[in-house]
């Protein structure tokens, strides 16, 4: 596993597409750091059965961290039930998120054609075909600000969180 020093130099000229939010991790406990090697700790979820079903529940995109964004408005993202009370923030500034609403020409067109690749080589449904594409593409991960939601990929990867209280210290809201 590399260390976040590591990581942080693997990634000193990322340009991170995704500013003007937080993302917001919940936990059981008060945590310092989260990784993609505990993915499945908390909830499964569906993106599980379609990799499974890919054939790809062992690939880098099926290590993950789920986070939710928080934007301007101060409120939280109300959490799925069966996740935890504890909030925790990440520090996204030094992480490469393609973020399909602001990245340039150049970088969607390169994910199209790893997402066509991967669709027309392993036969992968369209989902999974984009999380390969934007994995192969240099990414940590995506954001996706309809669904109010980010996830960081690949293996082995290790990410420093601030704990910032408990839920009931935030005013709520739904994300959909």
């Amino acid at each position: 596993m590399i260390t976040f020093k590591q990581f942080l130099k693997l990634n000193e000229n990322a340009t991170s597409h995704s500013d003007g939010f937080r993302l917001i991790h919940y936990a059981g406990k008060p945590l310092e750091h989260l990784s993609t090697e505990h993915h499945g700790s908390g909830i499964a979820d569906a993106a599980d059965r379609r990799l499974r079903n890919d054939g790809e529940d062992k690939s880098p995109v099926s290590k993950r961290i789920y986070f939710y964004t928080q934007h301007h408005n101060g409120k939280m993202p109300e959490p799925e039930a069966g996740l935890g009370n504890h909030v925790h923030e990440l520090d996204h500034s030094k992480l490469k998120l393609y973020d399909h609403t602001k990245a340039s020409k150049e970088d969607a067109d390169i994910v199209k054609q790893h997402h066509d690749h991967f669709v027309k080589t392993k036969g992968v449904s369209s989902a999974t075909a984009h999380e390969l594409a934007i994995h192969h593409a240099g990414y940590d991960g995506y954001v996706n600000h309809d669904a109010r939601m980010a996830v960081i990929m690949g293996h082995k990867k290790e990410v420093p969180v601030k704990h910032i209280g408990e839920k009931s210290k935030f005013e709520m809201e739904k994300r959909f």
